[in-house]
């Protein structure tokens, strides 16, 4: 079985591979935390991801090794990309 590698594809038609080259992030919103999800799409881009593949990504979720702790996250390409503390998860 080959790892797993995300695919985004902007409304413009760009396409971005999540890797090291195009990674994902998560802002989460100080007062409320909620999440903000990104995609690295080119040259400093960064794409918001819709909330219906963001709950896409966490389906496809796992808890691994992150700055020293456990978090659940999303692989792609070989890429652990953290979203959440996992001790934060109830």
């Amino acid at each position: 079985m080959s790892p797993q590698s995300l695919t985004f594809v902007t409304n413009l038609g760009d396409e971005a591979v999540a890797g090291s080259d195009n990674p994902l992030r998560v802002a989460r919103d100080p007062d409320t935390g909620e999440p903000a999800p990104y995609v690295h799409i080119r040259a400093g881009l960064e794409a918001l991801i819709d909330r219906k593949s963001f709950y896409r990504l966490v389906e496809l979720g796992a808890h691994g090794d992150h700055d020293g702790g456990s978090w659940f996250g999303v692989w792609s390409a070989g890429v652990f990309f953290p979203i959440i503390p996992s001790e934060e998860l109830v």
